[in-house]
């Protein structure tokens, strides 16, 4: 049974990597395109960190919430 449990864990910590690299992918083309992104967060829960990104797009200024939280398992990249 421990073996079992040890695997599922695994697993999941396993997906929230790959989910979160996937995301980040998201995050970067954005920006290299000049699209605005509003938020990027890993996980969900309370929060462990956050900060915002102030950054130039062409001659507008944009600023990126980052977060990260408990949980990840539901990484999101949030673009306008």
């Amino acid at each position: 049974m421990l073996e079992f449990l040890s695997s599922v864990w695994w697993m999941l910590v396993t997906l929230g990597v790959l989910v979160t690299f996937h995301e980040f992918g998201h995050f970067w083309v954005a920006r290299r395109f000049n699209v605005k992104v509003l938020k990027f967060s890993v996980g969900y829960g309370n929060f462990i960190w956050s900060n915002y990104w102030i950054h130039e797009i062409l001659i507008s200024m944009s600023v990126t919430k980052n977060n990260l939280l408990p949980i990840i398992q539901n990484p999101f990249t949030n673009v306008h």
